[in-house]
């Protein structure tokens, strides 16, 4: 960086020309009547594939959450039922048990809290998106075509998304 002239004093600032000096801009694009312009199919798809990830993504991990529990539970029943054998149900069964199935209880409770908020979440996703197909419907002749095209893809209100 070259510091020759420079004084450490800023510069005054240049006065913007005045609007009437300045030539109009057009829009990029015209005005409509959408809310959205007329890219609004375009942005209501979108809004739509990301709510339909957000919905596959919430359902793999409650998967993974029950996968989970179940693994842990038939474990520790396979790990109690031989060691019960092993020691004909004597004080260790006992006392691995009492360790066991409290962490099993623990991971049942966890897992139940979690899957009742991810059908909650799944009920609020699927009415937000049939908000956006009926908006959509709305919008465009297009999306009026592939509703008419595909009858079950999504059904008609929350139900039939729900469903599908």
């Amino acid at each position: 960086m070259d510091a020759t002239g420079d004084t450490g004093k800023a510069t005054t600032p240049e006065r913007a020309t005045p609007p009437e000096a300045q030539a109009a801009i057009p829009a990029p694009h015209p005005a409509s009547d959408h809310p959205f312009g007329p890219d609004g199919a375009a942005i209501l798809a979108t809004e739509h594939w990301s709510l339909l990830a957000t919905r596959s993504l919430i359902w793999n991990e409650a998967q993974s959450r029950a996968t989970v529990f179940l693994s842990v539970l038939s474990a520790s029943t396979i790990a109690l039922a031989l060691l019960a054998d092993a020691t004909g149900f004597g004080p260790q069964t006992t006392t691995v048990a009492l360790v066991l199935l409290p962490v099993v209880l623990f991971l049942g409770i966890a897992a139940h809290g979690r899957l009742v908020e991810v059908n909650r979440e799944e009920v609020e996703l699927s009415l937000a998106m049939n908000r956006r197909l009926q908006e959509n419907g709305r919008r465009s002749s297009d999306a009026r075509a592939c509703d008419r095209a595909e009858p079950k893809a999504f059904g008609s209100g929350s139900a039939g998304t729900l469903v599908s």
